[in-house]
């Protein structure tokens, strides 16, 4: 039996190889995916259900196709929405061109087309749910007025410069105009927002996307640069990930990081950034990355410092532990090349074996406790190495 596992082993091996050889790496690809250029026809085939209130149809796909086409009608009744998943993952689709009678795209649509380049709206869209094109290689979108709420990375299109916003739309989902992995610069390439002047939800100013109160956030163009000022009324969550030429960041009541994580990440010419009073929570990645910042302030208020929150930020030199805080995850401070001194407060349990990965002959920890307590502590005889005072401050 054994032999015989070998044996299929090594034909898929030497199928895999011969099939990266004659066609390359896409080719591969498209077996795992079973996704093959062969499959699809010149235009796909569709398949319709009669909606709830059976006065119209939704349409979902048949067969494969290098271009979709979404009629108006079907056996004299209107086609209105594009169902979820409707052509996920067809990497060899092309075009999408739909009716003005089309109202409504599902969740995951054209998921993973990263062929689609070209694109017809509806001119009575008014939804598109999440992930509905995201990993196309559509470069610009003009939603229509009437249109109101788009799903969370709904138009995370890896090519995206130009994007118009109208009048009538209301709700945008997380993540905005990039994946779900957000920090991906791949995904980031929007160089011009339009806002509809009567827009009510939305305006655009210095770069940055906010509703129309300004007191939150939505998107900041990757070209935004220098120092950030944000509203005298701004009060939500800031996100720069990604944004290498900003250099510091001002919010009234200090920056309020979220919980997404990566709020700074990569932010490499970032050298300084006032937290708010009153946040709990530094998030994973908050500011990796972030090799010029040269001091931060954790507030009082802080309870969590999340994985590689301060991974890479070459240029501190010195971080206090507020006592609030009870464990220093993996990878917190490494790569910190000149951090000298860190204060540990009694209140810390754990610490990670990677939490510092620094060069540990030039750190000193300072330690709000005795030896004793000390040793009390998760992983503490695994640092004999770094230099330790023993103090109350």
């Amino acid at each position: 039996m054994k032999n015989i596992r070998k044996l299929l082993y090594m034909a898929g091996a030497i199928l895999c190889l011969s099939v990266f050889f004659l066609f390359g790496c896409q080719a591969i690809q498209d077996i795992v995916d079973g996704d093959a250029k062969s499959s699809y026809s010149q235009e796909a085939e569709l398949k319709y259900t009669l909606t709830t209130a059976r006065d119209s149809w939704s349409v979902s796909a048949a067969k494969k196709g290098f271009n979709v086409v979404i009629p108006a009608e079907h056996d004299g009744l209107p086609v209105t929405k594009i169902d979820k998943s409707f052509a996920s993952g067809w990497h060899y689709l092309e075009s999408v061109s739909m009716s003005d009678n089309v109202t409504e795209i599902g969740d995951r649509a054209f998921y993973g087309c990263k062929g689609l380049t070209e694109l017809k709206l509806s001119a009575t869209l008014t939804k598109v749910g999440s992930e509905a094109f995201d990993g196309t290689a559509i470069t610009e979108l003009i939603l229509p007025e009437g249109f109101t709420t788009a799903g969370s990375s709904a138009f995370a299109c890896r090519n995206l410069t130009r994007i118009h916003i109208p009048s009538t739309m209301k709700q945008l989902g997380g993540f905005y105009f990039s994946s779900s992995g957000w920090y991906t610069q791949d995904y980031d390439k929007l160089t011009e927002i339009e806002i509809n002047p009567y827009s009510d939800n939305f305006c655009f100013e210095n770069g940055i996307l906010y509703n129309k109160s300004k007191t939150q956030m939505y998107y900041s163009l990757t070209s935004i640069s220098g120092d950030v000022t944000l509203p005298n009324n701004y009060s939500g969550n800031v996100y720069f990930a990604n944004r290498p030429k900003i250099t510091s960041v001002t919010a009234p009541d200090g920056v309020r990081l979220g919980g997404a994580g990566k709020t700074f990440y990569n932010c490499s010419s970032l050298t300084s950034v006032t937290i708010s009073s009153t946040e709990k929570i530094i998030p994973e990645s908050s500011f990796s990355g972030c090799e010029k910042l040269t001091a931060i302030q954790i507030p009082a208020s802080v309870t969590s410092i999340g994985k590689l929150a301060f991974y890479g930020c070459k240029a501190i030199t010195e971080v206090r532990i507020p006592n609030s805080v009870t464990k220093i995850e993996s990878g917190t401070f490494s790569s910190c090349d000149n951090l000298a001194d860190i204060y540990v407060p009694l209140s810390i349990k754990s610490i990670d074996l990677n939490a510092f990965s620094v060069d540990t002959s030039k750190l000193t920890i300072h330690y709000q406790g005795t030896t004793a307590e000390w040793f009390k502590i998760s992983n503490a005889d695994k640092f004999s190495d770094i230099k330790k005072e023993y103090m109350s401050y």
